[in-house]
Formats: C-alpha cells, sequence, structure tokens
C-alpha cells in the first residue's frame, strides 16, 4: 500500500496528511495543497487541524511554486475541482497577480489561485462566503 505521509502538528505531534492533500516545499516553507469544496472559512479550519495556516503568498516566486506544486499533485481538472483558497484578500496582499480580465467583482475581497488553465498563476477575486474550492495550508514555523 501506499505510505502514510505525516506533518508535526501545532503541538509537536505527528498529524497524518489526508487522502485529499499533497505535501509540498517552497523555500523553507512547507504546504499542504488540499482539494474539495469548502467554503473560506471551513479551509482556513482545516489548515488549523493540521497545525497550519491558510497560505499566504508573500512574492510571486512563492505563488509561482504553490501553484506549480497544486498542478504537479492534482494537475487541472476544472475552475470547480482545481481552485484553491489562500489567506491574501483585496485588503490585505503585497501582491496582485491578476489573471486577464480579474478583478471583475468589486464586492469580492477574496481570492483563489488557478483558476484559469490558461493563466495558472493568475487571481481571480471571488467571495469567500459563496463559494466552495480546495485550499492550501502553510506552516507558520
Amino acid at each position: 500500500g501506499d505510505a502514510l505521509a505525516f506533518i508535526a502538528g501545532e503541538d509537536g505531534s505527528c498529524v497524518p496528511v489526508p487522502d485529499n492533500c499533497a505535501l509540498a516545499t517552497c523555500g523553507d516553507h512547507s504546504y499542504t495543497v488540499c482539494q474539495g469544496q469548502q467554503f473560506k472559512s471551513q479551509s482556513e479550519a482545516s489548515c488549523g487541524d493540521l497545525g497550519m495556516e491558510l497560505a499566504f503568498m508573500d512574492d510571486l516566486e512563492e505563488n509561482t511554486c504553490v501553484v506549480d506544486a497544486a498542478l504537479a499533485a492534482f494537475g487541472y481538472v476544472n475552475f470547480e475541482e482545481t481552485s484553491y483558497w489562500i489567506a491574501n484578500t483585496k485588503d490585505n496582499s503585497p501582491i496582485f497577480p491578476w489573471a486577464a480580465g480579474e478583478p471583475n467583482t468589486p464586492s469580492d475581497r477574496d481570492i483563489h489561485i488557478l483558476r484559469y488553465n490558461n493563466a495558472p498563476y493568475g487571481w481571480n477575486d471571488v467571495s469567500g462566503s459563496v463559494w466552495t474550492w480546495g485550499w492550501v495550508c502553510e506552516s507558520t514555523d
């Protein structure tokens, strides 16, 4: 069978990586890229269960690495199945690598990545309480 992967939980214990998630490393941070259909708040809670936080993209290099990790783990299916919540918002982000035509809804404050197969590194604005996507967690150390 497949070997189980573990990450260090918040209390230092070993936490198994959920079946719907893949591990990734970018720089000195660890990530889990998880597929599923959750609101942003649910995704934040799922990251907390792993002793992690919803991933925050500090720069374009990190954004590229995380998107590449998601594509390597799960490929691109369609935006319903391969879009991922991140912690960045229109009100809190050092970068804004919008996809062509984005942002397009002023009231949408949240952001998800990998919305567009033809522009995988571009972001989309969206409402975290209306739509459900996958999510990316980031180590807090």
